[in-house]
């Protein structure tokens, strides 16, 4: 369960995790990739 980004016990859920302890650079430049996509996805659906 360690490797996955998703939760058995919460579907919609996604998990940003520290690929080392302490390396929050990556997970925060993940979770920002993420919200950009989003962002994108739903200002194209608006449209």
């Amino acid at each position: 369960m360690l490797g996955r980004e998703d939760s058995p016990w919460y579907p919609t859920l996604r998990l940003f995790r520290q690929p080392a302890p302490g390396d929050w650079t990556t997970v925060f430049e993940n979770l920002r990739r993420s919200l950009t996509g989003l962002a994108a996805s739903t200002k194209a659906a608006d449209n």
